[in-house]
Parts: structure tokens; sequence; C-alpha cells
């Protein structure tokens, strides 16, 4: 299963949804730069945790073409993949170590609530 690209307009309209601003909707996003070789391994990772749970809310984000997000969310590098909360900022991991490390990454937000 591939990721879905976001765009950053696509970012900003889901983070002015009244819905998603009720702080109960959590997003996914991977930022990662199409030319690092380390943001495709991650990106296959990350498809093969959809492919265990796809109903989880996970796109890509193409930084290179992000103009204000990245240093509003203060991304240090890339790959990332960071939790949205309600349209807000929240953990993040640049570490891609396995899928399973990813999965757990995405589930503690379930299990914690």
């Amino acid at each position: 299963m591939r990721l879905q690209e976001w765009s950053e307009a696509q970012l900003l309209q889901w983070m002015e949804d009244p819905a998603a601003g009720s702080g109960t909707e959590t997003r996914y996003v991977y930022f990662y730069t199409p030319l690092c070789g380390t943001c495709k391994v991650g990106e296959r990772m990350l498809e093969v945790v959809l492919e265990l749970d796809s109903r989880l809310p996970l796109g890509k984000c193409n930084v290179n073409a992000c103009r204000t997000l990245p240093f509003e969310w203060q991304i240090e590098s890339v790959p990332c993949l960071l939790r949205l909360n309600g349209g807000r900022a929240g953990e993040r991991t640049y570490r891609m170590g396995s899928v399973d490390e990813l999965y757990r990454f995405m589930k503690q937000e379930e299990s914690s609530s």
C-alpha cells in the first residue's frame, strides 16, 4: 500500500477543519526528501505498517515543497515521522529502525487513550 502524498496546503486545510481542531483526530505525517536514501527505506517500512493496519491516518509530505510547516513544527531533519493531534504537532521520531518500532510508535497513542 502506497503512502498518500499530502501537500502543505492539504495539511493546512485539515488543521483548519473544526473536527480536526477538536483534538480527537490523530494523523501521522512522514516528512521526506525524494533524493534521500534513508527516506526511501523509511517509506517502505511505513508501507508495511499500513499493510498491518490500513486504518492508520498516515501520509507523506515532501519537505522541499513545504514553505512554512517544517519550520513551525521544528522538523530538524529527514526522515521524520510526526504525530499530529487535532492539528497540533506532537511527538516525532527521526529513527527508522524497524517496522515494529514504527508500528509501536504509531500504536502507543491508541494504547494510552
